[in-house]
C-alpha cells in the first residue's frame, strides 16, 4: 500500500527558477495584463538570468493559471465597427 501513496517529486527534472523566483515572477506578471511570451521571456532572462523557450514560457504561465489571447490585427481599410459585424446570416 505504501507504493500507492503518490510523492510529491515524482522525477524529471527540475525547475531551473526556484520557488521564490517562481513566486517574484508571478507578482510581476500581475503588475499589467497583456504579457507577450516572448516579453515573458526576456523579463525572465534580465530579471533572472534564464533562458527558456517560448513554449516552456507558455507552459509556465499555464502553471500560473494565465492563458495566452490572441490578438486580432485590424488593417487600415478596416471600419470601425466592423468587430462586431462579423458574418450574419438569415
Amino acid at each position: 500500500m505504501a507504493g500507492l501513496v503518490p510523492r510529491e517529486y515524482a522525477g524529471g527534472r527540475p525547475s531551473r527558477l526556484t520557488t521564490d523566483q517562481r513566486a517574484a515572477l508571478l507578482e510581476k506578471l500581475q503588475e499589467r495584463e497583456g504579457w507577450t511570451t516572448a516579453e515573458v521571456q526576456h523579463l525572465i532572462q534580465s530579471h533572472f538570468g534564464i533562458r527558456y523557450s517560448l513554449n516552456q514560457i507558455r507552459r509556465i504561465l499555464r502553471s500560473f493559471g494565465m492563458h495566452q489571447e490572441k490578438t486580432h490585427k485590424r488593417t487600415h481599410c478596416q471600419r470601425a465597427d466592423a468587430e462586431g459585424q462579423r458574418r450574419e446570416t438569415t
